[in-house]
C-alpha cells in the first residue's frame, strides 16, 4: 500500500470485519456524535459540521461499492485503512457511509455492499463462505502503528494528506494545531513589545519559523505554493492568516468559534499565544480555560448587541444565564478582551506579564512589587495595569 501521493510503501493485509466493529471518529447512526474510544485528534475532519456530515450521507445515498472495495494501492481511495484494534485512520468517511448503508440509513439498498463482496471475494483472497460469516462485511487494509494518540494523528494526516486540501483554512488550522512545533511559540515569544505579528512575518527573521512549519508537516510541501511566497520564502497573506488561526486553535480547537471571532480578535489572541499557552503548565494560573469561556461569551455578547460586560449585567444577562464568565477571573478576562480587541500588542504585553507572575507562583517580580503573593485574579489585574500603563506606585 502506498501513502497518499508519496513513494512511501508500508505493509498491509486485507481483513474482513463487520461494519459495526470498525471504530470511526464519529457515529453516523447517532447524529455523528464523537465515537467513544476513538483516539482524540486522530482525524482532521470535524463531522460535527453539517458540510462534513452531508458528504458522508451523499456517499451513502449513492454508494458505488466498486469505488471502495478495490485493490487500488493508494491510501486515498479503495478499502479503508485501519489499525489492528480496528481504529479507522484512512477512509473514515467511506466507512461511516458503509455503516449508514448497512443500517438502512441511505438510499442505497442495505444488501448492496455484501452482494458486491460476494461476487468479488477472490479479488481480496477470500471465499464467498468467508463473506457469508459476516452480517455487514467490510474489507479493510490493516496496518501496524504506534499506539499513542499523537502517532495515530500523524498516520491519519499522512493517509489523508491530499484530502486536507478540501478543508478550508480555519478547519485546516484546527486539525494541524496539535502538530505546531514548540519552537514556533518560542520564536514568537521573542517579538518586541511594539511589534505586531504581521510585521514579524514580513521580516526575514521569520524564515526559521516557516522552515519549522514545513518540517513538522503543519504546511505540507504540496501546499507550500498556497501559503508561502516562492520568491521570498516568507508566508504570504494566506499563510499569515493560517498561522494566526493555528495559534488560536492551539487553545480554542473549534473552527466555527474561530471564524465567528473575526480577524481582529484572532490577531489579538494569536499575538499573545506564546504566553497564554505557557500558562497551561502553571497550575491554578492556567489562563487558557478562562480564555475559552471568555471568548465564547464574547461572541454571545456580540450576538445580543452588548458592547460591555457592565451593560450586559444591567440587563441581568450575565449571572444566572447560559454565559460562562461567572468566575471573577473569567469575567475580568472577558472585560479585558472587550477593551483590548483591537490592541494585540497590549494584550500580548498583558499575557507576558501575567506569565511572569504565574511562573513565580504569584509573587512579585522584584522591586517594590515583591511584597506579597498574588492570586490569579490579582496577577491579571496588575498585568492589565502594566499593559495599559495604568500603574499605581503606592506600596502594597
Amino acid at each position: 500500500m502506498f501513502l497518499g501521493q508519496s513513494i512511501d510503501e508500508i505493509p498491509a493485509r486485507y481483513c474482513l470485519v463487520d461494519a459495526d466493529k470498525l471504530l470511526t471518529s464519529h457515529n453516523p447512526l447517532t447524529g455523528f456524535g464523537p465515537r467513544l474510544g476513538y483516539p482524540p485528534g486522530a482525524q482532521e475532519r470535524d463531522y460535527q459540521l453539517q458540510s462534513e456530515r452531508g458528504k458522508v450521507q451523499a456517499i451513502a445515498d449513492k454508494l458505488r461499492p466498486a469505488l471502495i472495495f478495490n485493490t487500488a494501492p493508494g491510501a486515498l481511495d479503495g478499502t479503508p485503512v485501519v489499525t489492528e484494534n480496528k481504529v479507522v485512520l484512512g477512509g473514515n468517511g467511506r466507512t461511516m457511509a458503509l455503516q449508514l448503508v448497512y443500517a438502512g440509513e441511505g438510499k442505497t439498498p442495505p444488501k448492496a455492499p455484501k452482494q458486491f463482496l460476494l461476487k468479488h471475494a477472490k479479488q481480496f483472497g477470500f471465499t464467498q463462505a468467508d463473506i457469508e460469516k459476516f452480517a455487514r462485511p467490510v474489507v479493510v487494509r490493516t496496518i501496524r502503528t504506534g499506539g499513542d494518540a499523537r502517532n495515530l494523528a500523524e498516520w491519519s494526516r499522512r493517509l489523508n494528506s491530499s484530502l486536507s486540501q478540501g478543508l478550508d483554512s480555519v478547519q485546516l488550522a484546527v486539525s494541524r494545531a496539535r502538530f505546531l512545533p514548540p519552537g514556533v511559540l518560542d520564536d514568537l515569544g521573542q517579538l518586541g513589545e511594539e511589534e505586531t505579528l504581521p510585521q514579524f512575518l514580513t521580516s526575514p527573521r521569520s524564515l526559521p519559523l516557516v522552515r519549522q512549519l514545513l518540517q513538522a508537516g503543519v504546511i505540507e510541501s504540496r501546499q507550500a505554493p498556497q501559503f508561502i511566497n516562492a520568491n521570498t520564502g516568507l508566508l504570504n497573506a494566506d499563510g499569515k492568516s493560517l498561522l494566526s488561526d493555528l495559534l488560536v486553535a492551539k487553545m480554542v480547537p473549534d473552527a466555527p468559534t474561530i471564524k465567528a471571532l473575526g480577524p481582529g480578535v484572532v490577531e489579538t489572541i494569536a499575538r499573545a499565544a506564546p504566553y497564554l499557552v505557557a500558562t497551561e503548565a502553571q497550575g491554578s494560573f492556567n489562563l487558557v480555560p478562562s480564555l475559552q469561556d471568555a471568548l465564547t461569551d464574547r461572541l454571545q455578547m456580540r450576538a445580543q448587541g452588548f458592547d460591555s460586560v457592565a451593560a450586559l449585567e444591567r440587563q441581568g444577562g450575565l449571572f444566572g444565564s447560559s454565559l460562562r464568565s461567572q468566575s471573577p477571573l473569567t469575567k475580568r478576562l472577558l472585560e479585558i478582551l472587550v477593551e483590548l480587541d483591537g490592541s494585540p500588542q497590549k494584550f500580548a504585553k498583558l499575557s507576558k506579564t501575567y506569565l511572569g507572575y504565574a511562573r513565580t507562583g504569584g509573587s512579585g517580580q522584584g522591586g517594590l512589587f515583591a511584597l506579597d503573593t498574588l492570586t490569579p485574579l490579582d496577577a491579571l489585574n496588575r498585568s492589565y495595569q502594566t499593559a495599559t500603563k495604568r500603574i499605581s506606585y503606592s506600596l502594597l
